[in-house]
């Protein structure tokens, strides 16, 4: 009996622990894998969540129910905050900007003190309506940039692919490839119908459209469902 008790308990500590789901922006990966280690000495299970910060977020943010426990899990994010000299945390305890976190589960929320909100980019953008085939921007908080496009020839697609890098100052996106050629897009707030209603969205438009590199001629946009 008391050897099941010890392994129940054993279980519980190894499998009970907290998820800490860590969102950042403006980190390089190798900042965001340290911060990850030293999430897990503390004793956490650590999610790295690649989506949006919510622009009204502040630089730090702790996410969590309103009952979570147990209590120790905010003195160690807060020590965490601390030891990496991070903006003080702002504590929310309920749903905000749609996200919502069960028991045993916080959000923590890091945000690159020289990233303005307004100048972050959203992981992917997608082509609209590209002639040249559907094509995907991912952009990487070290402002490097791959572009994936799909291309159809001789009755088989293929992927190509492209590098480069980019800078966002809220309104224009430049990026420029690996071959210095480079392209300005001008950015739009619209909205989108999508299945669950009508959705905010953001467009970008190239500036000019005799760009080499066929898909920075294109459209591109991302869908915020949330």
């Amino acid at each position: 009996m008391y050897k099941l008790i010890f392994f129940f308990i054993a279980l519980c500590l190894s499998g009970c622990a907290t998820t800490v789901h860590l969102v950042t922006k403006g980190y390089s990966k190798q900042e965001v894998n340290q911060f990850e280690q030293q999430l897990i000495n503390k004793g956490f299970n650590v999610e790295i969540n690649d989506i949006l910060i919510p622009k009204n977020y502040p630089s730090s943010v702790i996410a969590m129910s309103p009952a979570h426990k147990p209590a120790q899990d905010l003195s160690l994010l807060k020590n965490f905050i601390h030891d990496n000299k991070l903006e003080q945390a702002t504590e929310l305890r309920f749903g905000q900007s749609r996200h919502y976190y069960h028991q045993g589960h916080i959000g923590l929320y890091l945000r690159h003190p020289d990233i303005k909100p307004d100048d972050a980019m959203p992981p992917y953008l997608a082509s609209v309506g590209c002639k040249t085939g559907y094509a995907t921007i991912a952009f990487q908080p070290d402002h490097t940039v791959e572009f994936e496009t799909e291309i159809h020839k001789d009755g088989q697609y293929r992927l190509q692919f492209k590098q480069g890098n980019w800078l966002y100052d809220g309104n224009t996106l430049a990026i420029t490839l690996d071959t210095n050629e480079e392209a300005h897009f001008s950015r739009r707030d619209i909205t989108r119908e999508t299945s669950v209603g009508v959705k905010p969205a953001l467009l970008f438009s190239p500036i000019t459209k005799n760009h080499f590199y066929a898909p920075l001629n294109c459209h591109f946009e991302v869908v915020f469902m949330d």
